[in-house]
């Protein structure tokens, strides 16, 4: 399947919301619950910066984007509402979501370092050609990651407090910085 069919299948923030909102059989509910908090927190204290804004205005090109994750994951609770944001600022973005359990022949093509660890952006230009992706979390998040399989003494407990830590703290500006960069 081509990128623009899977862009044509996906789904906008709103319905994507509303589908894991309503989701309640899916075995990993308890961690969606958390992330629709993680969710509802961010839009309302995450705010982009005039000089960010301006950034975005300043892209003229059409950038389509197609956004692998699930409700379950907790780097998606963190970094997708911040790129929402984001698009809302201009009307050359769009994005569209699709779930990574449906969608695996895509994922596969997406991994990271073998893992299908989302959120995966596919950002593509108005012809639906790839020309960057994102994900799946920022440069200082792959760090953590890499610190938790190369250090014995570094469990899994605390790579995923300190990645929780470190997005609470940051408030989105390594995933704004990192996505503009891409998109730009």
């Amino acid at each position: 399947m081509e990128l623009q069919e899977y862009f044509t299948k996906g789904i906008d923030f709103n319905e994507y919301i509303e589908i894991i909102k309503n989701d309640t059989n899916n075995s990993l509910y308890d961690y969606t619950k958390l992330n629709l908090a993680r969710i509802n927190r961010l839009e309302k204290t995450f705010k982009l910066s005039e000089e960010q804004i301006k950034k975005i205005k300043q892209i003229t090109s059409t950038i389509n984007c197609i956004c692998i994750t699930e409700g379950w994951c907790g780097d998606a609770a963190n970094i997708l509402p911040v790129i929402h944001e984001i698009a809302k600022q201009s009307e050359k973005i769009t994005i569209k979501y699709i779930f990574r359990d449906n969608h695996t022949e895509l994922m596969e093509k997406y991994l990271t370092n073998g893992n299908k660890s989302i959120p995966i952006y596919i950002i593509c230009d108005e012809n639906f050609q790839e020309i960057n992706s994102f994900g799946p979390r920022t440069q200082f998040g792959m760090q953590l990651l890499h610190k938790m399989k190369t250090d014995e003494n570094y469990k899994k407990e605390e790579f995923y407090i300190d990645l929780q830590k470190y997005y609470i703290k940051d408030k989105g500006k390594d995933i704004v910085t990192e996505f503009i960069d891409k998109i730009s």
